[in-house]
């Protein structure tokens, strides 16, 4: 099988001689060498991308709501029981009045 001389050299030597497959055990390593290559950047990337993810989540801001709720709450009981305490001193100011006029 004859090669026809290129002008320009588009392939290294190394590489030209994988591909003819003259040298199985070359072409193996060759292919072996380029697919760990793609393999190591692919895994670098997805990397980076599970730091990003994990920087995200925060749970500070959840716990802080939680704990202005249960405040909110607190408040609203003790407002209810001082109405009631209003209507019960109007209410016997009213009969003190009426007794008075009695």
């Amino acid at each position: 099988m004859r090669v026809m001389p290129l002008k320009q050299p588009f392939l290294s030597v190394a590489t030209f001689s994988c591909f003819l497959g003259k040298f199985q055990a070359n072409a193996n390593c060759c292919k072996t060498e380029l697919k760990k290559k793609k393999k190591k950047k692919k895994k670098k990337k997805k990397k980076k991308k599970k730091k990003k993810k994990k920087k995200k989540k925060k749970k500070k801001k959840k716990k802080k709501k939680k704990k202005k709720k249960k405040k909110k709450k607190k408040k609203k009981k003790k407002k209810k029981k001082k109405k009631k305490k209003k209507k019960k001193n109007i209410n016997a100011l009213l009969r003190h009045l009426e007794q008075e006029e009695m």
